[in-house]
């Protein structure tokens, strides 16, 4: 059975924001309906480069409250983790890889090398994906979108479109009943920021805005309407202090940022939820949600509660479950050594009820950067709420 609700696959990883809102029980139904559950989530941790640790897929079980290492073998640097027609798919940066992996039992199923397959040059660096109607959507380094053909047991290469510089996260959209592919291109090394539109086609082409102050953008999500969500990642002072990081609203030619400070995001819902810890600064980080029905402006603060005996004090990111009959948040973390980070040791994710009230802490491996949710078919009447 397809354990995937409404169209997930394609709004989830995609970062489309749903229907449905934060802490809501408007979705709940009764009897002998039946509801998508959310088993657990498949969280992907970067490990540590300058420590040798290598990157490493943990499970957190929902249903029994516990984690536990599922791939430890994803070499240096992986950066990526979505699942899609019951696969996960993992980006490795450092190994030039696609690890596609059962969603059910978590074994290794195939690996992509993505040189081989777009290309030497064209295809170093794997970074992010996207997945919509039975085709993979890849970022890499040098500057491309790369399209796999995952509809069935072996991925296929279809097609690599240019983008721009250090093409980061992507989301789709669509108009008039055409996807399209919103991409962040970061500009990190070779400079020129921008967002690529990719009208998807027979023959995809590619248009591009930029704006002044967006000067590296990594994340979007689009609420429809030709209307996205950009997180930039500003830039770092002469004293390696983050600065003008935030989330710009875009549409058409105008951006307007509307949550300064800004350096992780979630979308799902009518709802932006994001994390506020610049580099280099001081101080426990701060929350923000944003609501899109809310009339009246939509930028509030968000608390997160309870979790005194684990604080999240160098988060690492942040998600919330699109799923409409859940209601779950989570926010992976560093440790802490005396105010400062640590990449190495330590790290784990903490589980809230969408009202930011603490549930459970998951001990993860080093560096917890992406996360991906599992789901699963049940009667309502059967369900006890998560």
């Amino acid at each position: 059975m397809k354990k995937n609700f409404l169209s997930i696959a394609f709004m989830a990883m995609s970062s489309v924001l749903l229907t449905g809102c934060l802490g809501s029980d408007d979705n709940k139904s009764g009897g002998d309906t039946e509801i998508v559950v959310t088993k657990g989530a498949v969280v992907l941790c970067g490990g540590s480069a300058a420590d040798g640790v290598k990157s490493s897929l943990y499970y957190l079980d929902f249903e029994a409250g516990t984690s536990r290492v599922v791939n430890s073998d994803l070499g240096m640097l992986a950066n990526d983790v979505i699942e899609f027609n019951d696969k996960l798919y993992v980006t490795g940066s450092g190994s030039n890889t696609i690890f596609v992996l059962n969603a059910d039992n978590f074994q290794l199923l195939d690996q992509i090398d993505t040189e081989e397959e777009m290309g030497e040059i064209d295809g170093i660096g794997p970074r992010c994906m996207a997945a919509y109607d039975n085709k993979l959507y890849v970022t890499t380094s040098a500057g491309f979108v790369g399209i796999f053909d995952v509809s069935s047991a072996t991925p296929i290469f279809k097609e690599k479109v240019k983008v721009g510089n250090e093409p980061e996260g992507l989301c789709f959209d669509m108009k008039d009943n055409v996807p399209l592919l919103y991409v962040c291109c970061s500009g990190l090394i070779n400079g020129s920021p921008s967002i690529a539109t990719v009208t998807l086609g027979s023959t995809p082409s590619v248009s591009s805005f930029s704006n002044a102050s967006i000067r590296q953008p990594m994340e979007v999500a689009s609420a429809g309407g030709e209307l996205i969500f950009v997180r930039d990642e500003g830039y770092l002072d002469d004293t390696q202090v983050q600065k003008e990081a935030g989330i710009y609203a875009i549409a058409g030619n105008s951006a307007v940022k509307l949550i300064p400070d800004a350096t992780g995001m979630a979308a799902a819902g009518y709802d932006i939820l994001t994390y506020n810890k610049p580099f280099g600064t001081t101080g426990n980080p701060t929350y923000s949600l944003y609501n899109l029905n809310n009339a009246y402006g939509g930028y509030t603060g968000f608390t997160l509660s309870g979790d005194s005996s684990s604080p999240v004090l160098h988060p690492s990111l942040i998600s919330i479950d699109p799923n409409p009959y859940a209601s779950i948040v989570l926010v992976g973390s560093l440790a802490d050594a005396g105010g400062s980070p640590v990449y190495s040791g330590g790290s784990f994710v903490n589980r809230y009820q969408g009202n930011g009230t603490f549930a459970k802490t998951y001990p993860v491996g080093d560096n917890p950067i992406a996360v991906t949710y599992l789901y699963k078919t049940a009667k309502y009447s059967e369900v006890v709420k998560q």
